[in-house]
């Protein structure tokens, strides 16, 4: 067994990290959105047409089963572009690390 001072050296432990990571960045770029807007789950649920439980989930960071459409029916109902990028692993891990999610509210109207 390799024991390491970094875990982000571990490329199982990064991947599982990063992975769950993007979930919650996700989950919360949702909640903010939607609570900039005064929406209910409820309303964001309907209005994407997705079950209320399901909308709880994603918001929640559980992404594994969430389709793209899914992704583009919410960002549909937000009036807003949905915007998927890469990046290297690094540049994810040091943002979560320095906590900076600044840019995932996406302000009505803008």
């Amino acid at each position: 067994m390799k024991i390491t001072t970094d875990p982000f050296k571990d490329k199982k432990f990064r991947d599982e990290f990063l992975f769950r990571e993007m979930g919650l960045r996700v989950g919360r770029q949702v909640m903010l959105n939607r609570k900039a807007r005064g929406m209910s789950v409820a309303k964001l649920a309907s209005l994407a047409n997705i079950r209320i439980t399901h909308l709880k989930s994603i918001e929640r960071g559980k992404i594994a089963r969430v389709t793209l459409e899914t992704f583009f029916a919410i960002a549909k109902a937000f009036d807003c572009a949905l915007d998927i990028r890469f990046e290297k692993s690094q540049s994810a891990i040091d943002r979560h690390l320095s906590g900076d999610y600044r840019e995932m509210i996406i302000k009505p109207g803008i």
